[in-house]
């Protein structure tokens, strides 16, 4: 487990920088380029698959989840009608993560799909990190570049990073997730057990599962 050990002491940073570059590189490429050209990559009509004759509001139609569930309820939520549906009658027809996630980002400009996509981007970009980290922690540095370079340039990652689905937020903090365990538990290992530690993981679980419950 210790191979490269000293090649990633000295190079650590270039490693990192390295993949987040490829990372979001590729994403942005596919999103400014490419996803245009590409069914359903941004959504739109071809995704309707319930009568959409209701107020579709500024965003036009996405997806019918989008549409219909976390766009409304990320909307009440700013308006401080809870988690609810677009007549504001509190819901738990779905988890409320994604939900709060986008009301997060409109509350910086106000519901701009553009800026939901970027920090999609931006975040499924540091997961090609986290898996470089982890990689690296379990077999060898050349293991973790090697990873981290594969998710940077898997395409349904890039594919999935600006769809406006849980998909990319889940990932995110499952990555979150299994870092933290995977650093903790190599801590126990080594007889430096941190009581917070599994807390602080259960936390992000938990976080991870109110946007998927296939989490837990």
């Amino acid at each position: 487990t210790r191979i490269g050990t000293s090649m990633f002491k000295n190079n650590e940073y270039k490693f990192v920088v390295a993949i987040f570059f490829v990372a979001i590189l590729a994403r942005l490429l596919w999103y400014l380029f490419f996803s245009a050209y590409v069914p359903n990559s941004l959504g739109g009509t071809n995704w309707e698959s319930f009568p959409s004759e209701q107020d579709l509001g500024v965003s036009g139609l996405v997806s019918p989840d989008f549409n219909q569930v976390y766009d409304p309820a990320a909307l009440m939520i700013l308006e401080g009608k809870g988690f609810a549906d677009r007549d504001g009658n509190l819901t738990a027809y779905v988890g409320p993560g994604y939900s709060f996630f986008l009301a997060m980002v409109y509350s910086i400009n106000g519901p701009d799909l553009n800026l939901v996509r970027l920090i999609q981007i931006f975040l499924d970009s540091l997961i090609a990190v986290m898996i470089f980290f982890l990689a690296k922690k379990i077999y060898s540095t050349r293991i973790g570049v090697l990873s981290g370079l594969l998710y940077s340039l898997y395409p349904l990652a890039i594919y999935q990073s600006v769809l406006l689905l849980t998909d990319g937020l889940f990932t995110f903090l499952l990555a979150v997730y299994m870092s933290l365990c995977i650093h903790f538990l190599l801590k126990l290992e080594r007889n430096h057990l941190v009581k917070t530690s599994f807390f602080i993981s259960g936390v992000v679980l938990g976080l991870a599962s109110l946007v998927r419950p296939n989490g837990m």
